[in-house]
Order: structure tokens, then sequence, then C-alpha cells
């Protein structure tokens, strides 16, 4: 099946796949994008490119770490280097996050009214990941909304922390490690209660998120039409592929790895045909995980090597 697959991809028309890598380097452009505007409103300044480079750092880091958990620590860590405030830049990505996970949510909600039938089809008893996914996805939502608006619970958060670092004698300056986290939490949550006074920067936020999730989603019908294929809609790819992103995100791999390849067979068994369904896949995680690896990799060493020179 493999020996199929690649002659099936060097027989793949170039122009899709090099579709496919714009769409993928737009995606990570929004994601600064989003970072730009929002620090702006704060009334910080940060260039495009330093915000595109916290974005490409982030979904390296993302993409190497066990649950993605890597990804935004890094971009709060880069965005901090740019003379933003670390609880500014925290609120910027607590922002963003919700943003195109709220959005992710509401298209998977809309395809799943208008092709439910077509869904219960094509996953049978595999239904359960996808409400798994979809739980999963609110609770983060739900989460990032309670630590960005809810003052009390974190403050009490500190005061523990406070108490184990003083119990357990982690640090000589106590005190000076407890001023520092309450005043990030203070301006983090300073940041949060003020972008509710930007209707319009919240509406930026949510329609960069829309862009975000359809350009990472179109990138398989991108693989698909790639591969001469035609038989099924672009409606119902970027439908599957964000239903199949819902799913993959619980996964505890780096990128999903694994994870992401089993679920994709359920979700697109039904619509790609059989001898070009690992072909697809293959130019699908080339461009958005090893590719991103590798561009990641020498972005973030060169930045690196400009750093300590």
């Amino acid at each position: 099946m493999l020996p199929h697959a690649l002659d099936s991809i060097r027989k793949a028309d170039f122009f899709y796949i090099l579709l496919a890598i714009v769409f993928y380097q737009s995606y990570i452009f929004i994601n600064g994008l989003s970072q730009k505007s929002f620090i702006n409103s704060q009334g910080y300044a940060i260039s495009i490119k330093e915000s595109f480079y916290s974005a490409v750092a982030s979904i390296y880091y993302a993409n190497i770490t066990p649950f993605s958990a890597g990804g935004i620590p890094t971009q709060i860590y880069y965005l901090s280097k740019q003379e933003v405030p670390v609880g500014v830049a925290s609120a910027s990505v607590t922002c963003f996050v919700n943003a195109w996970n709220i959005m992710r949510l509401f298209l998977m909600i809309v395809f799943f009214i208008t092709r439910r039938d077509f869904l219960e089809n094509a996953l049978g008893n595999n239904m359960i990941f996808l409400y798994i996914g979809f739980l999963y996805n609110l609770y983060i939502i739900f989460l990032f909304l309670f630590f960005g608006f809810a003052r009390r619970p974190v403050q009490y958060l500190i005061k523990f922390l406070d108490k184990i670092i003083r119990k357990l004698h982690l640090s000589k300056n106590p005190d000076n490690i407890t001023f520092k986290l309450t005043k990030t939490v203070d301006t983090y949550h300073d940041a949060m209660q003020k972008i509710l006074t930007h209707p319009l920067e919240i509406f930026k936020q949510l329609f960069l998120g829309f862009i975000y999730v359809c350009l990472l989603n179109s990138i398989i019908f991108l693989a698909y039409r790639s591969l001469g294929l035609s038989g099924s809609s672009y409606y119902d790819l970027l439908g599957m592929s964000i239903c199949q992103n819902l799913c993959a995100a619980y996964m505890p791999t780096p990128g999903g790895a694994g994870g992401q390849e089993f679920i994709y067979e359920l979700f697109f068994g039904s619509l790609i045909p059989g001898s070009s369904l690992l072909a697809v896949m293959l130019i699908w995680r080339f461009i958005t995980f090893y590719f991103s690896l590798f561009i990641g990799a020498i972005i973030v060493s060169i930045k690196s090597i400009h750093r300590y020179q």
C-alpha cells in the first residue's frame, strides 16, 4: 500500500500542494496577527515579524510536547521578550485560543446539524470520539474563561503556592516570587477585563479565529485535490477535518502523532478511496506536522543563535 501511495504522491499536482503550504503558513500568520492586534489594543507595541515568530515557535513546541502543552507557555515567553508584560501576553494567547476554539465548536455544530446522517453513517459507533472531543474542547474554553475572569480562586492558588514554597524551602526569597506572581496575575486579569470594553477587538479575534480554523482544515481538501480526486465536496472534507481535529485535541502524544493517523482513517475512510487514503494522509501530515517541525526548528535555532551573539 505504501509504494502505491508514494507513487500517487510523485504524480500529484504540485499546484495544490504548494497552495496547501501557503494555507498552512497563512494559518500561522493569522495566529501572529491576532497576538499583535490584541497587544496593540492593550497599549503595547509589537512588530508583525516578532508576533509571527512567536506563533511559529508556539506551534513548533506544541508539536513536540505531549498534549501540545509547550505551545502556549512558549508563545507567552517570546511575546514577553518583546517587552510585553507576561500578564498581557497571557491574556493575548488566552483570548485567541478561546476565539478559535469557539469558532471550531461553532463550525462543528453547523456541520453536525447539516450533515448528521452523513456523520453517523461514516462513524457509526465511533461517534463517541466526536462527543468526547466536543466536551473536551468545551471544557478548555470554560477553563480559560474561568482563569481569565475569576480573580479570587487564582488568588487562593497563589497563596497555596506561597505556602508550599515556604514549607519546602524552595526559594530563598519567597516574598519576591509571590509578589511577581501576584503582579502578573493582576496584569492578566486587568487585560482580560479591558478587552470587554473593546467589542470590535473581540469581533476581530473571533473573525481571525474563524479564518484560522478554515485555513488549517482546508489542507485535507487541497491534499485530496492534488491527487486528482473530486468525488467528495469541499464542505464535507472541511467539516470532517474540523471534527477530526476536535477528537485529536485530547491525544496525549506530541503533535497527536499516532492518534491523528488513527482518527484520520475513521473520519475519511468513507470519503477518500482506499487506494488514495494513505497518500492524502501523508501529504496532509507532511504539511501540517513534519514540514512545520522542520521549518520551526530552523527558525527557532536561528533566532536562538542571534539572541546569544
